[in-house]
Parts: structure tokens; C-alpha cells; sequence
């Protein structure tokens, strides 16, 4: 979702006439991992003795008003040997009429917003029950950041209202369980509403039924597992507009339905999301088949900057870098939730990052690198506080514009550089939604896929100290370079300091440079910078104009300076680290950062000798196309010294 926070309003009516406030929300301070606050999974622990099976939602709306009635079905399946309560959660605003617990009407206690429901006969583990809520009520009342008017839309006024279940809030407006772990695994959400507006929902439209003179009820039906906050609903004076896409490669088509202010930008909205279709049919390739592609996606227009309810998102502009962030989330977020809250990042920073994706393909280049440099500055402005959420209490820091959205898709950038395979990058994100699909994941499923897939080192870093400095430890490298160049020999000096030197002492990341040249050439070079103080050295024919740390921008870093320094000589080999990639590798290892005249040694591990070479220059390639699968081992010679290093043929 774009921009988030705790002030949010859970079932909301817009004038389609105000303006809103922040698009996203104000970060938090964060603290180190173990020492938190985190939010209990459920409410109340006994909201997980049963297992939600299904949930129907038939409820009455109007675009006048968030006053709402009705009923809410729930089956599941007890998971405890006697289970004597039903417990759920329902504010306090919402007055229960009634409920009943397989047909039989019950009494139930309240205590703020838990609702228990006490069963006179307990039911065996692995018990079917069925529940029925008859309540109606007015949500609590709009404030904050969806701000009281809404839209402003010219001179068309048009009322809308919506819903709004992240984090915690889905209770605001219907009985539930908010555990992210117990998915849904169908919903039926019907909606009677006065003739004339439409009812946007999850999943696929079955049917609409006049049931009383003046009133329709559209009966929509989501048949994927579903969280308990991406359940959701808008209403309004729509105006549809739809299609059909088609994915490459296939025959297989997906409904695109988009539910549209019936207003002066209707047109111009249509061409917009029009332009979706490709978008989708693009993300496909990048993170999988889109998941719901049985069903659909689709927008309602309404108060809210942007919300991934699965198949339909809500926002108010259609823009596409809105529109492929909440797109984003049907994989990121929808399909694989996060884990826990702490997790946010793997709704948030991947579904940032998904606008950057998009950007670099249907824009451009430059569009994209604007992007992701504005994320990692944003990332920067502060100087504490890590990805993984500590204190999952307060909204505000779960949805940090820095931490979560900037930071997060800062550090999937730079995971993507370090692999630097783009076919490996997006194999790991595949697998992701292969493994996880209609559950959860964490941010340490996605480190352990990218080890499987890559190894737990590739290209000389270690994927383990990647996540644990990025995820989990807080700050940022600032690094001051000097250089040299005596004759050919060009020497790299980085000091490296950290904004949260407790926390992250050292971050070990791989530091590119353009090297400008007299005569026009550009060299790119990079070191795997491991220390605190760290020399390389490479050789160039030009005499150099400029050097140019992280000229693609891959990193989260703040520079001190990059200088001359004229006391810089020629390191010995036991100051080189030769940057030795892919690794793995499949047809060759490139080694970079050489001294001149380095004798190198393939061997394999009973030491035996498969390939020798000299580097002619400051690098060299290792041929591995003939090689079994398997590990092996590259001596660098020079000045009388030898280093070894472990690589591997995939």
C-alpha cells in the first residue's frame, strides 16, 4: 500500500471534493533485533484453537454513509482436543444482534473489542463448526490521513465508500480472526446496495440480484487464499471498464476489470488502465504467472492513496508508479504474505521495488536510476532504525516511508547487484512464490532461497551477513576513497565508517567505480570491500581524469569525499582481494583487481592441475564450460606470494 498509518479510517466515506493529506507515512525509530515490543500474533490466544475455512460477508451499503448491517458467516475447523470458546474480534462500535453457532443461537461476552461465544457441549479437535454474526453499526468515524473530504475531482462531486483492513483493523468493520498465518482459503462477500451504484469486490462478480424494489446485491466470490486485511469493499456511482489480457507465450487470458469514477477524467482513466494489461503480462515474467490470473485485477477508485486488496486494488490517482507498486503487491503481499508485521518489508520494499521494475522497462533507464537513488536517499535520512520492524505496536513504524518502502527496496536492489544474474535474481523471486503461494514468507525465506540458488557466498559475499547487516542491523556505510596513479598503476583506498557504528560496525559490500580516462575511456572496476581500511589496485594505460564511486547506483552508502592522495603506492599481494565473478559459474570466472603478470592455478579438490594462465593486464578469465559441476580452487601467484580461493562450477 502506499503510505500507510495507524490514523487510517476502516470503513470510510469520501467526498469526492477535498484534498488528502501525506502520501506516506512519517518513519519511526527502530531498535535491535530481540529487544521489542512485537504485536501477539492473534488478540487473544484462543483465537487459534480453529482454523478459518471460509467467511461470507452479506452486507447492506450506501455511498452516503459507513452505517452498515448485516451478517457474517465463518466455518472452520477446531485444532485443540475440547474446544469450549469461540472467540473473535469485532470493535466495539458494532452491535451484535445475534449470533449463532451451527444454527443454534448463543449468548457471547464481551470484553473491548474480543467477542467469546461459550459452547455449552466443547467440540473434539478436528471439528467443522459453523458461525453467524447479525450485527450493524457505525465504524469509527474518518480522521487523519485518508483526511474527511477526499478526492478533489473539478466540479464532479461523487461519494465512495470503502474499506480498509491494515494492520489490525478488518474488526473495525466486520467479526473476524486478524492472524496473518490463517488464511482464508475462500470468501463469498455479498453487498446489497441502492440501484445505481456499483460493488467492487475480491475475486470474480457471479451474479447481481434485485432483491427488493430499488436495491441490488452483487455477489462476488473469492475462490484463492485470502489474509483477513485484504478483504475489502467499494462503493459508488461507477462506471466499468474492462478487458481482457493475454500472457505471452499462451492462449490463457485474465479479466482486467477497472471500476471508475463516473466523472470528466473517466476517459483519460480508461486509457490509463488500459496500459495495465502489458504490466501484468510483464511482472508474469519477472516473478511468475500472476497468481490470481483465474479470477482477475482490477481498481476501484476511492479515498486511499493505494490498497492492494487482492484481485481489486483501491486508490485515488491513477498513476503508474501507484499502480504498479499496488500490482506488485498481488505477489508480494497478497499471494505471499509477510510472515509477521516485523516482515513488512516483503510486502513493502518488494512492491517498491516492483515500481522501479516497471520504470526501467516501460520507461526508462534513467526514469528507473531517478527512482531507486530517490529510495536509497530516503533510506539515509535516518541514521538508525533496520528493515525488520521491532516494535509491531505501532503502525506508524510498520508502514516508515525510510525503513519500510525506501530501505527495503534499497536493499533488493543491492541483493540483485551482488548476484549480479539477473536470470539467477528473478529465479530466487520465483521460488519464493513458488514455495510460498497462498501462505507466508520472511525475510529470511527469501535469504534462504537466494542461498539455495546462488550459494551462501556468491561473488564473494556472504549472503547470511548481507541480510543480517541489512535486514536486521540498522544504518548505512559512509565511505571516504583516495586514490593514486603511478605510471599504469591506479591505487583505491577505502576507509569505510557506519551511521550506527553499534549496531553494524562493517558493512562488507561489493564497491564499484568508473574510472575516467585522458583519452576517453570509461573502466569499470569493482572491489569487494571487507575491511575497515582496505587498499586495491589495478592497472590503466590513461592517466585518470575522475573516479566515480557506485556509478550504478546499487548501493546505500554516503560518501565522505574522493581525493587525491599521493603517499597511495602499489599494495603487496596479501593487501589485493581479487574480485573473482560469477561465482558460481557456469562457463567462466572473470578475475578483476590483479596485480600484472599474476600466475593463476585452476585446480579441483584433490589439488590437481586443470587449467594454468598469466594475467596480462589487471584481470583474467578462468574457463569453467568443461568442468563437472562442482567446487574448485584458484591460486593467485605474485611477488613470491600465493592466495587460494574457493569457487564453484553450477
Amino acid at each position: 500500500m502506499r503510505g500507510k498509518s495507524s490514523a487510517i479510517i476502516y470503513l470510510v466515506t469520501i467526498l469526492v471534493s477535498g484534498v488528502f493529506g501525506m502520501k506516506h507515512a512519517e518513519a519511526g525509530s527502530g531498535c535491535a533485533k530481540g529487544r521489542f515490543s512485537a504485536k501477539p500474533t492473534v488478540a487473544d490466544p484462543a483465537e487459534d484453537n480453529y482454523d478459518v475455512k471460509y467467511v461470507k460477508l452479506n452486507l447492506s451499503l450506501t455511498d452516503t454513509s459507513v452505517y452498515l448491517s448485516g451478517d457474517v458467516s465463518t466455518r472452520a475447523i477446531t485444532t485443540v482436543s475440547s474446544f469450549t470458546d469461540y472467540v473473535f474480534e469485532l470493535d466495539s462500535l458494532m452491535v451484535i444482534d445475534s449470533v449463532l453457532l451451527n444454527g443454534t443461537m448463543l449468548s457471547y461476552s464481551t470484553s473491548g473489542f474480543i467477542r467469546t461465544v461459550h459452547l455449552a457441549t466443547p467440540l473434539p479437535s478436528g471439528s467443522m463448526f459453523n458461525s453467524q454474526v447479525f450485527y450493524h453499526g457505525t465504524p469509527m468515524p474518518m480522521s487523519g490521513f485518508l483526511g474527511i473530504n477526499g478526492l478533489n475531482s473539478g466540479t464532479d462531486y461523487i461519494k465512495a465508500t470503502f474499506s480498509q483492513g491494515e494492520c489490525y483493523h478488518a474488526k473495525e468493520w466486520w467479526p473476524c480472526k486478524q492472524s496473518l498465518k490463517d488464511k482464508i482459503d475462500s470468501v463469498d462477500f455479498w453487498v446489497t446496495i441502492p440501484s445505481g451504484l456499483k460493488a467492487g469486490c475480491n475475486g470474480l462478480l457471479k451474479d447481481t440480484t434485485i432483491v427488493s424494489p430499488g436495491f441490488v446485491r452483487y455477489e462476488w466470490a473469492e475462490r484463492y487464499p485470502i489474509d483477513y486485511y485484504l478483504i475489502s469493499v467499494a462503493v459508488a456511482q461507477y462506471r466499468e471498464s474492462s478487458y481482457f489480457m493475454v500472457f505471452s507465450g499462451s492462449t490463457d487470458s485474465m479479466l482486467v476489470q477497472n471500476y471508475l469514477l463516473d466523472n470528466s477524467n473517466f476517459m483519460t482513466n480508461v486509457t490509463i488502465t488500459n496500459s495495465v494489461g502489458p504490466v501484468i503480462d510483464y511482472f508474469s515474467g519477472l516473478f511468475g504467472r500472476y497468481p490470481f490470473w483465474k479470477e482477475k485485477y482490477g481498481h476501484c477508485i476511492a479515498g486511499t492513496p493505494g490498497m492492494e486488496n487482492q484481485t481489486m486494488t483501491t486508490l485515488r490517482n491513477l498513476d503508474m508508479e501507484t499502480i504498479s507498486h499496488e500490482l506488485g503487491h498481488q505477489w508480494f503481499g497478497d499471494n505471499v504474505t509477510c510472515a509477521t508485521w516485523s516482515d513488512i518489508i516483503m510486502n513493502e520494499g518488494m512492491a517498491t521495488y516492483a515500481s522501479y521494475c516497471y520504470k526501467d522497462h516501460f520507461e526508462s533507464h534513467a526514469s528507473a536510476t531517478t527512482y531507486i537513488t530517490g529510495c536509497q536517499n530516503s533510506a539515509k535520512v535516518t541514521d538508525t532504525g533496520s528493515c525488520y520492524v521491532a516494535d509491531t505496536t505501532d503502525e506508524n513504524r510498520i508502514f516508515s516511508w525510510f525503513l519500510t518502502y525506501s530501505k527495503g527496496a534499497g536493499i533488493i536492489h543491492m541483493l540483485r547487484g551482488i548476484i549480479n544474474n539477473d536470470s539467477h535474481f528473478f529465479k530466487v523471486l520465483k521460488n519464493y512464490q513458488a514455495h510460498f503461494g497462498g501462505g507466508n514468507g520472511s525475510i529470511n525465506d527469501l535469504k534462504n532461497e537466494a542461498e539455495s540458488l546462488v550459494g551462501v557466498t556468491v561473488n564473494g559475499i556472504n549472503l547470511d551477513t548481507f541480510f543480517t547487516q541489512w535486514a536486521y542491523g540498522q544504518g548505512f556505510p559512509i565511505y571516504n576513497i583516495t586514490w593514486n596513479q603511478i605510471g599504469n598503476d591506479v591505487i583505491i583506498k577505502i576507509d569505510q565508517r557506519t551511521s550506527d557504528s553499534i549496531s553494524v560496525p562493517l558493512f562488507k559490500l561489493p564497491v564499484e567505480f568508473a574510472i575516467d580516462g585522458s583519452l576517453g575511456t570509461t573502466l569499470l572496476v569493482k572491489f569487494n570491500d571487507t575491511l575497515q581500511s582496505q587498499v586495491f589496485h589495478f592497472t590503466f594505460p590513461e592517466s585518470v581524469l575522475s573516479i566515480t564511486a557506485d556509478p550504478n547506483n546499487w548501493l546505500i552508502y554516503g560518501l565522505d569525499s574522493i581525493s587525491i592522495d599521493t603517499y597511495l603506492t602499489v599494495p603487496e599481494l596479501s593487501e589485493i582481494n581479487p574480485f573473482i565473478a560469477p561465482n558460481p559459474a557456469n562457463s567462466v570466472w572473470h578475475i578483476s583487481t590483479l596485480l600484472p603478470n599474476s600466475n593463476i592455478t585452476l585446480t579441483d579438490a584433490m589439488n590437481r592441475e586443470l587449467w594454468h594462465g598469466i594475467s596480462q593486464g589487471n584481470s583474467a578469465d578462468v574457463p569453467a564450460d568443461k568442468l563437472v559441476h562442482g567446487l574448485y580452487f584458484i591460486q593467485i601467484a605474485a611477488k613470491g606470494k600465493i592466495k587460494t580461493y574457493k569457487v564453484v562450477k553450477y
